[in-house]
């Protein structure tokens, strides 16, 4: 939103801070690579004058940073996962991922039972591709780094959008006359 005659300073802050959090937000969720993360991501403008921009997932961070292998070979259970995430009974047939680890659900045994049924009938129909992917150890994977690469150039489109707000909401509260004659250096 532009700068607006008889603006607060008030207002003048959250709309600049507003512009410059959803600017940061579509960096970043350029960069994400998971639909799921960029459409949940959202700018949360606080009472202490921060714009942040905030995925909920729990799993963000693993996403962003990466993670190590996980081995559950000395553990009881197993890690199971779906070749095609909609066939996951645990997320009603939709892509729909846990947002807070409390969200996570477990597979029933008749659920379990079904998937390795169905494996069982792919594999003798030809087809390679499991169902179901059921293991004890995955590789670590790598980092999509997506604050640090979708915001390498912000810092500078930030600061050309401050100067350029800054200046225009100065310019909004001088009165001029047309013989008047200001100079700032901004």
């Amino acid at each position: 939103m532009a700068a607006r005659k008889g603006e607060t300073a008030e207002e003048f802050m959250r709309d600049l801070l507003s512009t410059l959090g959803h600017m940061a937000r579509r960096r970043a969720v350029r960069a994400m690579g998971s639909r799921t993360l960029q459409r949940m991501t959202r700018v949360v403008i606080s009472k202490e004058r921060f714009a942040r921009v905030v995925v909920p997932h729990y799993w963000a961070i693993y996403h962003h940073d990466g993670r190590r292998a996980i081995d559950m070979t000395n553990r009881p259970g197993f890690m199971v996962f779906f070749e095609d995430p909609r066939d996951d009974p645990r997320t009603d047939g939709t892509k729909r991922y846990p947002v807070q680890r409390k969200d996570i659900q477990h597979l029933t045994k008749a659920q379990f039972e079904a998937g390795l049924e169905e494996n069982t009938r792919r594999r003798k129909a030809g087809i390679e591709t499991p169902y179901m992917i059921v293991t004890k150890r995955v590789g670590p994977a790598d980092g999509t780094h997506f604050f640090s690469e979708g915001l390498k150039t912000f810092p500078s489109e930030a600061a050309h959008e401050i100067r350029s707000r800054f200046r225009t909401h100065l310019l909004l509260g001088i009165d001029r006359d047309v013989r008047d004659v200001a100079r700032a250096r901004l």
